[in-house]
């Protein structure tokens, strides 16, 4: 009998929360299935609801999220017949939550599109093409999700993928609901570059849950000279009023009048969270250096990074 409750409550909870959970900011989809298939690049799924099998790409940028224990998980932990939940666009998969308890709350996939601080500490997230609020409880755990280190409620962002559990949404428009427990998905997300309003072809990539660019096509787009010093692995960026030397590996930013300008003065030293890497010849920096270098205004919203020069 015990067993019979549990598993009417755990149906009821898996479509009350697909009713509320169905789409995030991107226009994804969330089906709750039971897994028929796994291939190297491909789940086949038997939808609880009864309509039938769906088929969804994966890849390396599918996350997986183990949701009992709410840390990252692997592709290899789920096996047939399992009941997931599959975060999708058309036909690929952004996210697969398995390991479902069934007597609580689990894994839900949302973007951040608005941020709300209020006095006391308490924060709420809007998510859902503004379609629910979501309240972070005072003593919530945070954490990243390729790590699992911890972090504050104030290192998230508009834009920024998240994991949040919760047990039950209270129907008004937006929606109501309330968190103890948040996986920041810090790693490997993309976001389109927007430079002076037109877009380039590189994507911005999420890292140590830093938004970051690639310097020379991004500096060079806004009409800086990039110039790079291979014996001590600085790569530098200047105009004829600023200049900014960046050391492979170091996590530091500051810019200082450049000699063209015939000025002196630099701006403080700041960390800004990742350290500037390479990656196939690119060197990548976080967009906030530009902020930095002075002259340029950075918007990290909705997936898309913007920077302008400042008006």
């Amino acid at each position: 009998m015990k067993k019979l409750i549990s598993a009417l409550l755990m149906t009821v909870m898996l479509f009350t929360m697909v009713s509320y959970a169905w789409a995030y900011s991107d226009d994804s989809k969330l089906v709750c299935a039971n897994v028929k298939q796994i291939s190297e690049n491909s789940i086949l799924l038997d939808r609880i609801d009864g309509k039938g099998e769906v088929n969804v790409k994966i890849d390396e940028n599918t996350l997986y999220m183990d949701s009992g224990n709410a840390v990252e998980g692997d592709i290899k932990d789920i096996k047939l017949s399992d009941t997931v939940y599959v975060f999708y666009n058309e036909d690929k998969a952004n996210a697969i939550v398995y390991n479902i308890p069934q007597d609580t709350g689990c894994a839900m996939l949302h973007t951040i599109e608005k941020l709300e601080f209020y006095d006391g500490g308490q924060t709420k997230i809007l998510t859902d093409n503004g379609g629910m609020y979501i309240s972070i409880d005072k003593n919530a755990k945070i954490t990243n999700y390729s790590d699992g280190k911890q972090i504050r409620e104030t290192d998230l962002f508009v834009g920024q993928k998240i994991f949040a559990w919760y047990n039950g949404v209270q129907e008004s428009y937006p929606a109501q609901t309330s968190t103890s427990r948040l996986v920041l998905v810090d790693e490997g997300q993309t976001a389109d570059i927007l430079l002076d309003g037109k877009a380039i072809a590189t994507k911005a990539v999420l890292k140590n849950g830093v938004w970051t660019v690639p310097m020379r096509e991004t500096a060079e787009t806004l009409g800086l000279e990039v110039s790079w010093n291979n014996d001590e692995r600085i790569a530098a960026m200047e105009n004829d009023k600023r200049k900014m030397a960046i050391r492979i590996g170091e996590d530091l930013y500051v810019s200082y009048a450049s000699e063209q300008s015939g000025l002196i003065g630099m701006t403080a030293p700041i960390k800004l969270g990742c350290k500037a890497y390479i990656i196939d010849d690119k060197t990548w920096i976080p967009a906030k250096a530009f902020e930095i270098f002075v002259g340029f205004d950075v918007t990290q919203n909705n997936n898309t990074i913007q920077i302008e020069k400042a008006s």
